[in-house]
């Protein structure tokens, strides 16, 4: 796993969709079920993973729970990448 994108993606997350930006985050931590997204910023995180690493996320990503963590986003990314 790019610990790069990992990085890039809690800063993403921290700097643009926490309402506090000092909650602890890291690769793990679950971003839907602990509310930490919602459902717009969890549209605005699949539109920054596609222009930023040019990975294409599908409609059923959203479904399937592939976009829980950091984790998964960046396992998803390197899948399709």
């Amino acid at each position: 796993m790019s610990e790069d994108r990992v990085a890039i993606l809690v800063d993403y997350v921290r700097s643009q969709l926490l309402v506090d930006p000092q909650r602890p985050l890291d690769a793990d931590t679950p971003l839907i079920s602990e509310g930490l997204v919602d459902s717009m910023g969890l549209v605005m995180l699949a539109a920054f993973v596609e222009d930023r690493f040019g990975a294409r996320i599908e409609d059923a990503d959203f479904r399937a729970g592939s976009l829980e963590s950091i984790r998964d986003i960046v396992g998803l990314v390197e899948a399709r990448g």
